[in-house]
């Protein structure tokens, strides 16, 4: 099985997280309002359990080296949107930031449903285990927002704001990038 090839299991637990966290602080770095940050955040989790659901019933299944790679580029994707000038962003973004979450959760929802797979469920209680998963994701995603909030509070106290925001986004357009030739080379075999 690729997955197993390329993707151990521990690896590939990381990488679920690490991705999801990531598309959560680049979501909180881009809509700076907190609670225009609500809509996407919701769209994320929603079409994330969505394909979550859909692969742990196995209604559908993806290879995980390609999805995984794709997950790394939606990341670099929305690095970039937000190291643009606001003119030069992509409509999408602009306007309907939430349709880019809700799209981009569903791929982080097969990353995931990949890992969980390799984990396992509990037949008999699946629907439970599917929305404990769900809600232990939820209360991480959560966690990470109140703390960027709190350093983005602290920060602006100090004058730091903008700065922490561009070395931010650079840094996770650099990460991304990593994860993408990464991913890409175990696909290739490289």
């Amino acid at each position: 099985d690729h997955r197993d090839l390329h993707y151990p299991l521990r690896r590939q637990r990381q990488m679920c997280i690490r991705d999801s966290v990531l598309f959560v602080i680049g979501l909180f770095l881009f809509i700076r309002d907190p609670i225009a940050l609500i809509k996407p955040i919701t769209a994320f989790t929603i079409s994330h359990s969505i394909t979550l659901a859909l692969s742990v019933l196995e209604l559908v299944k993806l290879d995980q080296g390609p999805t995984e790679a794709v997950i790394a580029l939606s990341i670099f994707f929305l690095a970039r949107e937000l190291v643009m000038e606001e003119g030069q962003r992509s409509r999408l973004t602009l306007g309907r930031p939430w349709v880019m979450a809700f799209v981009f959760g569903l791929l982080h929802g097969l990353g995931f449903a990949g890992a969980l797979a390799d984990i396992g469920l509990p037949k008999d209680d699946l629907w439970l285990s599917l929305l404990l998963f769900n809600v232990g994701i939820e209360v991480g995603q959560v966690a990470v927002i109140i703390a960027l909030a709190g350093i983005a509070w602290i920060l602006t106290k100090i004058g730091w704001r903008n700065r922490f925001y561009k070395v931010a986004a650079w840094s996770m357009g650099s990460l991304a990038t990593f994860w993408t030739l990464d991913r890409t080379s175990l696909l290739v075999g490289l």
